[in-house]
């Protein structure tokens, strides 16, 4: 394999972190997705391992649920943003969101997920 020099890197390669607007009928309008540095995805990743832990009473299958629907949120309260780049809603009002319309937000956190490159099963394998 040839080392690659920058005459070799082709044009239009992104700079910044990349962002897509997507509908999202609980806000009637839509919503800038702002995808996830390398880091912010292993911080990402770390937690929900460590979210997935049952508490008390909980079985595996119902921690896994309470997690991946607590990651939706935190996805969301950071990744959903305004004009300006800042978060669009607080955490306390993405999870009001998330209790009367978690399919919603469940959504727009599987978009920042790929908007960032990494689907969740191709971070489990990893």
């Amino acid at each position: 394999m040839a080392l690659i020099n920058r005459a070799d890197i082709p044009a239009g390669l992104p700079e910044g972190i990349p962002t897509k607007e997507v509908p999202f009928a609980p806000l009637k309008g839509e919503v800038r997705l702002r995808g996830m540095t390398l880091g912010e995805q292993l911080v990402h990743h770390e937690r929900s391992i460590a979210e997935r832990v049952p508490r008390d009473g909980e079985t595996e299958e119902q921690a896994a649920k309470r997690a991946s629907g607590d990651m939706a949120v935190l996805l969301a309260a950071a990744c959903v943003v305004d004009e300006a780049g800042q978060p669009l809603l607080s955490l306390g009002q993405w999870r009001a969101l998330g209790a009367s319309h978690g399919a919603d937000v469940y959504l727009l956190a599987a978009e920042v997920m790929q908007l960032s490159g990494a689907v969740p099963e191709a971070v489990e394998k990893n």
